[in-house]
């Protein structure tokens, strides 16, 4: 990651995607604490624990379309100096049966 912002230098990025393998405290820090900090989305692999915690303190499930709603709560994993907003996605398999994530 460091290589190819590194290669951006000068460039505007306005928002990174990443998956689940950049989900690390210390990933987030540096995107947020560099001169221009860079919005960023990073899939976060759902441990059981953090998911029932995330569930339950979700408030409201927003309709986005046939099939799918998502939600969104601050969360604060350990080791974290500050909370950040989670962003929770379901699917219901019936209406999507190719969606990911499901077991």
């Amino acid at each position: 990651m460091h290589d190819t912002l590194n290669n951006l230098a000068g460039k505007t990025v306005g928002l990174l995607r990443a998956d689940s393998g950049f989900y690390r405290t210390s990933i987030l820090e540096h995107l947020e604490n560099m001169p221009r900090p860079i919005p960023y989305i990073i899939a976060v692999r759902l441990h059981a624990p953090a998911q029932r915690m995330l569930v339950a303190a979700h408030r409201q499930w927003f309709h986005v379309g046939d099939g799918i709603e998502a939600a969104s709560v601050p969360y604060a994993a350990g080791g974290w100096n500050k909370e950040r907003r989670m962003v929770m996605v379901r699917q219901q398999i019936i209406w999507r049966p190719k969606a990911t994530g499901k077991t």
